[in-house]
C-alpha cells in the first residue's frame, strides 16, 4: 500500500499551477468573511505576532522531517521523531498550507509504514489528520486552482490511510472527512493566509474519489460495527453529491450496503444510515442501475427481513418511515423481472399485507399485526396497494394475485360511503384509498377475469355508477390526486370505475359484455353520459371530457356486432352524439381532451349506428352527413380517415347519396370538390409526381408515392401483401375513391378544370394500382427468375396496358385544359367586347359635351354658329319679291341661340394678381390654384370685370388690379383682433347677406327701389347701387321695361337667371354673352362711369370673399392643436385652530396625466376658460383637528406632451400614458409656524407644447410627395393636391405588416429655406421631428422652387439643405437613423436625374464645391437606405416598407443589446459590491 502515497514535490520545486488539470473548480471569488474577523479581533496583536508566526514557520523544514522519518536504522531516533512530528503539529495547528500538502501527506504515508512496528506513532498520525479537517490555507486566489492535482491526491491518500489497522485512525479519517461539511475555522490565522472556499474540500473529494475508496474500505471494518457506523455517516455525506454518487456506483455501493442493513446494531443507525445511502443513489444516479446491483437474491433476503423486522418490532415514528422507505425500494425491485422477488417469497408477503384487512388469510405472520389510523401506517397501505399494480404487470405475479384474495379485496372499496367516518380511517383517508384501490382494479381486472365475473364485479360496479350519480349527501373530501372537483363531488368515484369498465370492455370477451348488457348497463351508460354532458355545460373541465370518452369507448365496444344492442342505443344515443360531432373546432386545440371526447364520438357512431337501419335513418334525420361533411372540410389529417371510413359505410343507406350530393360548405363548395381537394393534398404529401397543371407526369407509375419509387424490389410469399398492396390501407385514397364511385363521376356540381383534371385520375385509380401490383410482380419475377418468352409477352402485354391507360387519362386532361382555355378565352372576348361598348358610350357622352361647350363657351364657336343659322334662314326665304305689298321683317334677332342681342360683357374669376400670375391670352383656363386659393377651393368664387372685347365697355387692366388689390386690403385691415376676432367675421357675413337679400327684393338701404334690367338681380348693395338713371346697376343697360317678378324656388332664397354675368356659376375664365333687357341698345357710358363702378363692385365682392375665407379655414384647419396656454392654480389651504392648536388641511395639487386619445383640442373645447383650479384645504375644527387636504385636480393630456412656464423654461414632460406632472401645488394649511393662516397655492400660467411621437417621421420640401407617400404605404388619407402646401398640419398613419406588426409614421408639412429661424412657421413644424425614431426624407428627382421669385433646386441640393435645416434646428437631428426615398420616378428624365444623384450622394465632396457656402452643412446624414420611388405608378413601395422594418427592427434589436448590457454590468456591479463587502 505504500505505492499509494503521494510524490507531489515541494512548492519550492515549481508545483504544477495549470488549471486544466483540474476542470471541477474554479479560482476563488476574494477572501472570505471570516478572514476579515480573524483580522479585526488580531489586530491588537499587531505586526509583530504576523512576524513570531512567520519566523516559527520558516523554523520547520519539513524535508528534514521527511529524511528523519525515512532513516529507520537506529531504534534510538523514535524519541526524536515523535518530539519533531509533536512540533509539526503544534506548527500547523490553525491549518495547513496548499503548498505544503505533500509533504505533509508524504509524512502521514510514512507514520502509517511506522505503525506496523511502533504503535507510538498512532498519536501524531491521528493529529496530522485531524490538521486534513481543518480549512486550508492559501496565499492567493490562484493557489487554488494552481494546487488542485495536489490537494486532490492529498484527500485521496487519507482514503487510503483506511489500510491502516488501527480503529483510532480509521475514526479520525472518517471524523476528517465529515469536518468537510462542517467547516470551523480555526481560533487564528497564519499571517498572509486565508482559508480557502467552503466547497473546496468537497470539490478536491469528487476529484480524488474519497468515496470509491471508502466503499472498498468497508470490507476492512466488517465486523467492527462502531468503526462502520463512522464510515457510513461519511458515506452519507459524500452521497449528496452526484460526482461521488456515480463513483460509488462503480464500487458496488448498492448492493455492498444492502448486505449490511441486516447487520447486528442495537442503535439502528446502521439500517438508516444504509437507507439514507441508497436513497442517494437512486436519486443521484441511474434508477436502473441501483436497481439491477440490488436484484441479487442475498440482496431481496436481506431488504425483505429489515422490513419484515421494522414492520413487527418498530413501534416509533422514525422506524415507521423507515419501514416505509424500504417498501419502496422493494417496490422499484418487482418492477425489475429480473429480481427474484417470488423466489424469496417476498411477493407473496407483500400481497398478504396489501389485503389482509379485506380478507381473513389464516398467515402467522399477520397474526396480531394491525394498522392504525396514523400518517405512516396509511402510506404504508397506499405503497402496498400501488405493488399489487406494479406485480400485475408481471405475468408471472398473476398466480398469486388470483390465490391471495386480490380481487374480492379489491371490489370491497367498491361501494358507497354512507357514513363520514370509516373503521380505522378518517373520511379524507378511506376516500384516497377507496379511489387507490379502483384505479388498481383497471389493472388487475384483465388478469383476473375469472375472478372478477365470480366475484359479481359488473353488478357492484354498476350500482356504484348508479350511486355516482345519484343525489345522496356525499361526505367526501374530494382531495385525492387521483381526481378533483372539490368537496361533496362524486366524478373522482366516477372516472376509476369507468376506467374498470373500461379495460374489462376492452378485452371483447363474450361473457363479461354479455354479463353487462343483461343487467341493463347500456341504457344506464347513455344516463351517465347525460349527466357527464350537463356537468360540461356547466363547467369544461378534463375530467368530465375522459369520463364521457371512456362512455362512448364502453357503448361502441358492447354494440359492435350486435344488431339488438345497436337498436337499443339507437334514438337516445344518436341525439347524445351529435352534439359531440357540432364540437367548436378551435376547442381541439384547448388540450382539456375535445381531441379524444370527438374520436370517441366518431368510433361510437361507427359501432353503434352503421348497420341499423333505424339509426341510420335517425342520424340522417338529425343531418348527421352534414355535421360529418363539415368536420372533414376542416382538412385535419387525424380526423379524415375514420370521417371518410363512417361515409363510405353509411353510403350502403340509398338515402346517404342525396344528403352528400346536397351539402354545401364555405364558398359554395360541393361534396365533390372537398373530396377532390383532399385528394390533391394527399398526393402532394405523398409526393406523387404531377406537372403544373395537376396532369400525370410518370405514366408509368402515375399514383404511386415518392417514398413507394424508392423501396427496393424484395421477393415476398404468396400471402404476404406487396408494397402497393400495403399502401392502400396507410392513406386515404382508397376512400376517397370508394366514395367518388358511390357518388357517380359523371355531372358533379361545382367542379372546376382543375377539378376534373384531378377526377380523370381517380377515376382510374383501380386500373393504376392493379398496374402497380403488376410491376411489382415483374420485378420479383425477373429478380429470382426467368420468365419464358409467352409469360414474358404477357406481363410485357399487361404493362403496356397500364402505360396506355396513363397515357389515354393524361389525353383526357390535355382535353379538358385546352377546353378550359378556350372558355375563358370566349369570357375574356365577351367582357372585352363589353368593355368596347362601355368605353363608345364614353366617348359619345364625352364628345356631346364637348360640342355643348362649344356651343355654349366659345365665343369665336358662337359667332360662327350664328353666322351658319342666318345664312341657313337666308337660303330658306324666298328669292321673288313683291314690288307693290308691303313688306315685314321675319328676322327675329337672338332666336335659337343664346347669344344675346345687348351688349357684350366679358366676366372671368379672381384677378390673376391674386392668384400668382397673368392668363394666357389663347386659353383662358386658370392654372392649378396657389396655397391661398388651396385653402378657399371650396368657396364660391368671386367674379370680377376683366378686359373689355368688342363692342363691350372697355375698362383699363390697371385699374382693375388696383381695385382689387384695395378691395383686398380693405378687407384684410377690417378683420379685427382679440377675442372679437370670431365673432366680426360672422357678423359682417350676416351683414352681407341681409343686404344682397334686400337687393334681391329691389331695394336698397335707404328703401328706395333699386333700378335693374329685366334679365339681373343685384349681388350686392354696391353692384345695385352702380346703376344710375335708367340703366341697369349691373350691366348698365336701359331699364325702361319693368324687371319681371321672380318666383321662389326654396324658401328665403330667390332663384338666380343664368344670364347675370356677376352671379354666373361657369368655370374660372369662362367668357360668357347675357341675354339682357330685349330692346334699343342705349348708348355707351364713358369709360369713367363704367371703371367705377368695377371699382365698388370687386371691392364689395373682395371683402365677402375674405370674410368667408376666414371661417373656412378655421372650418377646415381648426381640429389640430399643437399649443395651448393654461392658467392652473393649487387650493388655498384650511384654516387653522389656534385654540387647540389645529392645522388646517392643504390645498389640492393640480395635475397634468398623459391619457392616450386626447387632444389638446378637447381640452380647449371642454373647457373653455382654460383654468384649472384645485380645491381649498378644509379647516380644522373641534371634530378634526387635521383638516382633509383639498381635491386635486387632474387635467387628462395627450402622449407627448412638454409643459413650459410662460418664460419658456421647462417644468417636465409626459411621453407616456399614465405618467403624471405636478403643474401647481396647494397651499399649506393654517398651522403654528403661519400663525394658523392658511396659504395660497402656487399659480402658473403654463403653455402644452405637443410634440408627436412616431416611429419613422416625413421629411421634405412642399409638394414633394409626402402626403401621397402616406397614403400609399398606410391607410390614412392625407389633403393631396398639386400646389405647395397642401398640408398644413401633421398626419399620422400606421403602416401595416402581414405579421402584425405596426409602424406609425407623421407626415409633417412642407419646409422651406430657412425654417430653422421659424419661418414659415418652421419651429412649429420642425417640433414634431424631435421625438420620431428615424427620417425618411422624401425628395422630388426633379427638383424644387417653391415661387417664381425664389431659385430652383435640384433633388441634390434639396437633400443638402433640407439636412442644414435639421442641423442649424438641432444638431441632434443628425444623429437619428436615415432613409432617404426618391420620389416621382415616373417623369421622363428621372433615370438620368437618378444615376447623377447618386454619383453625387456617393462622392459629396466633389461637388460641394459648386454649392453656395451657406448650403452646405457642416455633418451629413447618413442614409442606410437610398430607395427610389413613385407614388403614382407604386413603383419600389414595397420596397420602402420593407427598408423601414428593416430599420426599425434593427434599432429595436440594439436597443434591446443595450439593454441587457446594462442589467448584466448593473448584476455583475452588485456581485462585486457583494464580494468587496463579505
Amino acid at each position: 500500500m505504500s505505492s499509494l502515497a503521494v510524490s507531489e514535490p515541494p512548492a519550492s520545486r515549481a508545483p504544477s499551477r495549470s488549471p486544466a488539470r483540474s476542470p471541477a473548480l474554479s479560482p476563488a471569488p476574494g477572501p472570505s468573511r471570516c478572514g476579515g474577523e480573524r483580522r479585526r479581533n488580531a489586530s491588537d496583536a499587531g505586526a509583530d505576532l504576523g512576524a513570531v508566526q512567520d519566523t516559527q514557520l520558516r523554523s520547520v523544514d519539513l524535508s528534514r522531517v521527511i529524511k528523519l522519518l525515512e532513516d529507520s536504522d537506529s531504534k534510538d531516533l523514535e524519541k526524536e521523531q515523535l518530539k519533531t512530528l509533536k512540533k509539526v503539529v503544534k506548527h500547523f495547528e490553525n491549518g495547513l498550507p496548499l503548498k505544503d500538502l505533500a509533504q505533509i501527506i508524504e509524512i502521514l504515508n510514512l507514520c502509517a509504514e511506522k505503525m506496523n512496528e511502533q504503535e507510538a506513532f498512532t498519536e501524531p498520525l491521528c493529529e496530522l489528520i485531524k490538521l486534513c479537517g481543518l480549512p486550508f490555507q492559501k496565499k492567493k486566489l490562484s493557489d487554488e486552482v494552481s494546487y488542485s492535482v495536489a490537494v486532490s491526491n492529498c484527500i485521496a491518500q487519507l482514503g487510503y490511510l483506511m489500510r491502516v489497522p488501527s480503529s483510532q485512525v480509521r475514526i479520525q479519517i472518517c471524523k476528517c472527512v465529515v469536518s468537510f461539511y462542517n467547516t470551523e475555522l480555526p481560533r487564528k490565522l497564519l499571517s498572509g493566509y486565508q482559508p480557502t472556499s467552503a466547497n473546496y474540500k468537497i470539490q478536491m473529494a469528487e476529484l480524488g474519489g474519497l468515496a470509491e475508496t471508502l466503499i472498498l474500505s468497508l470490507t476492512l471494518v466488517e465486523n467492527q460495527l462502531t468503526e462502520k457506523l463512522w464510515v457510513l455517516k461519511a458515506l452519507q455525506h459524500l452521497s449528496s453529491s452526484g460526482v461521488n454518487c456515480r463513483l460509488m456506483m462503480k464500487a458496488q455501493a448498492a448492493s455492498r450496503l444492502c448486505l449490511y442493513l441486516n447487520g447486528v446494531d442495537p442503535s439502528g443507525q446502521l439500517v438508516f444510515r444504509s437507507s439514507e445511502i441508497l436513497w442517494n443513489l437512486l436519486e443521484n444516479t441511474s434508477k436502473e442501475e441501483v436497481v439491477n446491483q440490488l436484484s441479487s437474491l442475498e440482496c431481496v433476503h436481506a431488504l425483505k427481513e429489515v422490513f419484515v423486522d421494522l414492520l413487527m418490532h418498530g413501534f416509533r415514528h422514525y422506524d415507521r418511515q423507515l419501514r416505509n422507505d424500504l417498501l419502496v425500494i422493494a417496490t422499484l425491485l418487482a418492477e425489475n423481472p429480473a429480481a427474484p422477488m417470488i423466489e424469496s417469497g417476498f411477493t407473496k408477503l407483500l400481497i398478504v399485507l396489501a389485503t389482509f384487512t379485506e380478507v381473513k388469510i389464516p398467515n402467522p405472520l399477520i397474526k396480531g399485526l394491525k394498522l392504525t389510523y396514523s400518517y405512516e401506517d396509511f402510506e404504508l397501505k397506499k405503497l402496498l396497494l400501488n405493488v399489487i399494480a406494479v406485480l400485475s404487470k408481471d405475468p408471472c405475479a398473476v398466480r398469486l394475485l388470483s390465490e391471495n384474495y386480490v380481487m374480492p379485496a379489491l371490489l370491497c372499496y367498491v361501494k358507497p360511503n354512507q357514513k363520514p367516518g370509516f373503521h380505522d380511517w378518517s373520511a379524507a383517508q378511506y376516500e384516497e384509498l377507496q379511489l387507490h384501490a379502483i384505479a388498481i382494479l383497471a389493472s388487475v381486472a384483465p388478469l383476473l377475469v375469472d375472478k372478477y365475473l365470480s366475484c359479481q364485479a359488473n353488478t357492484l360496479l354498476l350500482v356504484f355508477l348508479e350511486w355516482c350519480i345519484g343525489q345522496d349527501p356525499f361526505f367526501g373530501q374530494g382531495n385525492s390526486f387521483h381526481g378533483t372537483g372539490g368537496r361533496g363531488n362524486k366524478l373522482a368515484q366516477m372516472r376509476c370505475s369507468l376506467r374498470v369498465l373500461r379495460s374489462v370492455v376492452s378485452l371483447y370477451d363474450d361473457a363479461v359484455n354479455l354479463n353487462l348488457c343483461d343487467q341493463g348497463a347500456i341504457s344506464q351508460l347513455l344516463d351517465i353520459l347525460k349527466y357527464a354532458a350537463n356537468k360540461s355545460k356547466e363547467k369544461e373541465d378534463a375530467i368530465v371530457l375522459e369520463i364521457q370518452a371512456d362512455i362512448l369507448f364502453i357503448l361502441s365496444a358492447l354494440c359492435e356486432n350486435d344488431l339488438h344492442r345497436k337498436e337499443l342505443f339507437s334514438y337516445e344515443g344518436v341525439d347524445i352524439v351529435i352534439p359531440f360531432i357540432q364540437m367548436d373546432p378551435k376547442s381541439l386545440y384547448s388540450g382539456l381532451g375535445h381531441n379524444c371526447l370527438l374520436f370517441s364520438a366518431l368510433d361510437c357512431l361507427w359501432s353503434c349506428v352503421i348497420g341499423c337501419y333505424i339509426a341510420e335513418d335517425y342520424f340522417l334525420e338529425k343531418q348527421g352527413i352534414f355535421l360529418l361533411l363539415d368536420l372533414l372540410a376542416l382538412k385535419q389529417k387525424n380526423l379524415c380517415n375514420i370521417i371518410l371510413g363512417i361515409l363510405v359505410e353509411f353510403c350502403d343507406n340509398p338515402k346517404t347519396i342525396s344528403h352528400i350530393s346536397t351539402w354545401r360548405g364555405e364558398k359554395d363548395q360541393t361534396a365533390a370538390n372537398l373530396l377532390i381537394e383532399l385528394w390533391r393534398q394527399e398526393e402532394l404529401e405523398l409526393g406523387v409526381k404531377r406537372d403544373r397543371y395537376g396532369r400525370i407526369a410518370d405514366v408509368k407509375r402515375p399514383i404511386a408515392s415518392s417514398f413507394q419509387k424508392q423501396q427496393e424490389v424484395i421477393p415476398m410469399p404468396a400471402n404476404c401483401p406487396s408494397f402497393a398492396i400495403m399502401e392502400i390501407s396507410e392513406n386515404i385514397r382508397a376512400k376517397l375513391y370508394s366514395l367518388l364511385c358511390k357518388l357517380g363521376f359523371e355531372n358533379l356540381p361545382g367542379l372546376s378544370a382543375k377539378d376534373f383534371v384531378t377526377l380523370a385520375i381517380i377515376r382510374r385509380y383501380i386500373d393504376f394500382k392493379v398496374g402497380e401490383v403488376w410491376s411489382e410482380l415483374c420485378a420479383e419475377l425477373k429478380e429470382e427468375f426467368r420468365p419464358v418468352t409467352s409469360d414474358e409477352e404477357a406481363l410485357k402485354v399487361i404493362s403496356e396496358v397500364s402505360e396506355d391507360t396513363g397515357r389515354m387519362v393524361a389525353a383526357l386532361q390535355t382535353e379538358v385544359l385546352e377546353s378550359q382555355h378556350h372558355q375563358e378565352i370566349r369570357e375574356e372576348e365577351k367582357t372585352y367586347t363589353k368593355i368596347q361598348a362601355i368605353h363608345k358610350q364614353r366617348e359619345m357622352v364625352n364628345k356631346s359635351w364637348k360640342n355643348f361647350l362649344t356651343r355654349t363657351s366659345k365665343y369665336e364657336a358662337l359667332k360662327k354658329a350664328k353666322r351658319i343659322q342666318e345664312k341657313s334662314i337666308e337660303a330658306s326665304r324666298s328669292k321673288l319679291k313683291t314690288q307693290n305689298g308691303t313688306v315685314h321683317s321675319t328676322d327675329i334677332k337672338g332666336l335659337s341661340t343664346t347669344i344675346g342681342s345687348g351688349r357684350l360683357v366679358t366676366v372671368e374669376s379672381t384677378p390673376p394678381q391674386l392668384i400668382g400670375g397673368p392668363l394666357a391670352v389663347t386659353d383662358l383656363a386658370l392654372r392649378k390654384p396657389s396655397v391661398s386659393e388651396g385653402a378657399l377651393k371650396k368657396i364660391k368664387r368671386v367674379k370680377t370685370l376683366d378686359s373689355v372685347k368688342k363692342d363691350s365697355v372697355p375698362i383699363e387692366y390697371e385699374e382693375l388690379t388696383r381695385c382689387n388689390k384695395q378691395g383686398l386690403s380693405l378687407a384684410m385691415t377690417a378683420a379685427p383682433r382679440g377675442p372679437a376676432r370670431r365673432e366680426r367675421p360672422r357678423q359682417a357675413a350676416a351683414g352681407g347677406r341681409r343686404a344682397a337679400a334686400a337687393t334681391a327684393r329691389g331695394r336698397g338701404r335707404e328703401g328706395r327701389r333699386l333700378r335693374t334690367c329685366a334679365g339681373h338681380r343685384p349681388a350686392s348693395p354696391a353692384i345695385a347701387a352702380a346703376g344710375k338713371g335708367g340703366s341697369c346697376g349691373a350691366c348698365s343697360l336701359p331699364s325702361a321695361l319693368p324687371r319681371p317678378a321672380a318666383k321662389r324656388s326654396e324658401p328665403g332664397r330667390w332663384p338666380r337667371p343664368p344670364s347675370c354675368p356677376l352671379l354666373s356659376t361657369q368655370p374660372p375664365g369662362a367668357r360668357v354673352r347675357p341675354l339682357c333687357a330685349s330692346g334699343p341698345a342705349a348708348p355707351a357710358p364713358s369709360t369713367a362711369a363704367a371703371a367705377g363702378r368695377a371699382r365698388a363692385a370687386v371691392a364689395a365682392a373682395a371683402a365677402t370673399t375674405m370674410v368667408r375665407c376666414g371661417g373656412a379655414v378655421l372650418r377646415k384647419y381648426g381640429n389640430f392643436i399643437d399649443d395651448l396656454r393654461l392658467y392652473v392654480r393649487g387650493g388655498t389651504g384650511g384654516m387653522g385652530y389656534p385654540r387647540l392648536g389645529g392645522e388646517g388641511g392643504r390645498g389640492g395639487d393640480v395635475w397634468f396625466v398623459a391619457q392616450e386619445r386626447t387632444t389638446l383640442k378637447t381640452i380647449r373645447d371642454r373647457y373653455p376658460q382654460k383654468r384649472f383650479l384645485a380645491g381649498t384645504g378644509a379647516n380644522s375644527s373641534v371634530k378634526a383637528l387635521k383638516g382633509e387636504k383639498g381635491k386635486d385636480c387632474e387635467v387628462h393630456v395627450p402622449v407627448g406632451i412638454s409643459v413650459l412656464c410662460d418664460d419658456g423654461k421647462q417644468i417636465g414632460e409626459l411621453n407616456a400614458a399614465g405618467e403624471r406632472l405636478l403643474a401647481a401645488r396647494g397651499g399649506l394649511g393654517g398651522s403654528l409656524a403661519t400663525n394658523f393662516m392658511p396659504c395660497k397655492g402656487q399659480r402658473r400660467i403654463v403653455r402644452l407644447d405637443l410634440k408627436l411621437i412616431a416611429d419613422v417621421g416625413l421629411v421634405g420640401f412642399p409638394n414633394a410627395g409626402k402626403s401621397s407617400l402616406l397614403s400609399k404605404i398606410s391607410h390614412a388619407k392625407p389633403e393631396i393636391a398639386n400646389y405647395a402646401f397642401t398640408t398644413v398640419q401633421p398626419e399620422l398613419g400606421k403602416v401595416m405588416y402581414a405579421d402584425y406588426k405596426q409602424i406609425s409614421v407623421a407626415d409633417l408639412p412642407g419646409l422651406i429655406e430657412g425654417a430653422h429661424a421659424n419661418k414659415g412657421m418652421g419651429h412649429k413644424f420642425l417640433k414634431h421631428v424631435e421625438r420620431t425614431k428615424q427620417l425618411l426624407l422624401v425628395v422630388d428627382i426633379s427638383g424644387f422652387q417653391l415661387s417664381i421669385k425664389t431659385r430652383f433646386r435640384t433633388a441634390f441640393e434639396t437633400i443638402l439643405l433640407l439636412t442644414k435645416e435639421l442641423e442649424l434646428y438641432k444638431e441632434e437631428l443628425l444623429t437619428k437613423s436615415a432613409l432617404l426615398a426618391i420620389n416621382k420616378m415616373d417623369l421622363p428624365c428621372a433615370k438620368d436625374n437618378l444615376s447623377e444623384l447618386m454619383k453625387q450622394l456617393q462622392n459629396p465632396q466633389d461637388f460641394l464645391h459648386l454649392l453656395q457656402e451657406e448650403m452646405i452643412p457642416a455633418n451629413t446624414l447618413e442614409f442606410k437606405d437610398i430607395i427610389p420611388i413613385s407614388t403614382y405608378t407604386g413603383e419600389g413601395i414595397e420596397e420602402l416598407k420593407a427598408c423601414i422594418r428593416k430599420s426599425i427592427d434593427k434599432e429595436a434589436d440594439q436597443e434591446n443589446e443595450e439593454y441587457r448590457k446594462k442589467k448584466l454590468l448593473l448584476l455583475q456591479t452588485s456581485e462585486e459590491g457583494q464580494v468587496n463587502r463579505s
